[in-house]
């Protein structure tokens, strides 16, 4: 039997593990989520790397993969953890949304999107790459959800906390005015990832959210030699 560990920084690791856990069943999951210090999205990449390594030291070469159920871990650390212990492999939550769009998207009208991630993750490479890509076809609005992570971890996240955090960062009617209206928004941390009708309420209900469990799931899969699961690329809504 397969052993994976997933590690995170709250509570979007557990998520990741619970779901990883329902599609693959012949894979045993073990966690390690850092409460203690989650989450990370606001610390710097030098304290992200230490607090995860030495949650994870004691599981190298003891599973078949590890899996970083954190933007902000794979961002920070990823890479150096492949050099350090290449006879481990990892597999990370990477700043690639862009793939999870519908491919004609580029002969579309434009379409805004939302780009949802915290301070840590919005200061990587990968992100500012990929959202330099979106910028070519689309209008893009950035948000910082550090804060959100944080109300989540609490299980204090509301449509009133949400919408109250948004117009602190001057972003308002979003969901109602057809001059601001958001046609998709691509969540750049797992502790969202399941918070869909959440971001419908605040954002209007033809908002399209965007996670990346399902790829991630799969990709995990094919590391471990097995089918993955049912499920093609993202469509827009009608």
């Amino acid at each position: 039997m397969h052993k994976v560990l997933v590690f995170g920084d709250g509570w979007g690791g557990e998520l990741f593990a619970r779901r990883l856990k329902e599609n693959l069943a012949v894979v045993e999951v073990e966690r390690v989520i850092d409460w203690r210090h989650a989450p990370y999205g606001r610390k710097n990449w030098e304290e992200v790397a230490r607090l995860t390594e030495r949650a994870i030291r004691p599981y190298i070469d003891e599973v078949d993969s590890i899996i970083l159920a954190s933007y902000e871990a794979t961002v920070a650390v990823i890479d150096q953890l492949r050099d350090k212990y290449p006879e481990q492999n990892f597999v990370g939550f990477e700043p690639r949304m862009m793939e999870l769009l519908p491919a004609d998207s580029a002969q579309s009208k434009t379409r805004r999107l939302m780009l949802a991630g915290s301070e840590a993750v919005r200061r990587s490479i990968g992100y500012k790459v990929e959202r330099s890509r979106l910028s070519l076809r689309y209008e893009i609005v950035e948000v910082d959800s550090s804060s959100w992570s944080e109300l989540i971890n609490r299980d204090e996240l509301t449509a009133e906390a949400l919408r109250t955090d948004l117009a602190r960062q001057g972003i308002t009617n979003l969901g109602y005015a057809t001059e601001h209206r958001l046609d998709a928004i691509l969540l750049y941390s797992t502790e969202l990832a399941e918070q869909r009708e959440l971001m419908e309420e605040v954002l209007g209900w033809q908002i399209y959210v965007v996670s990346d469990f399902e790829r991630m799931i799969n990709e995990i899969a094919v590391v471990l030699g097995l089918k993955g699961i049912r499920g093609g690329p993202h469509k827009w809504r009608d």
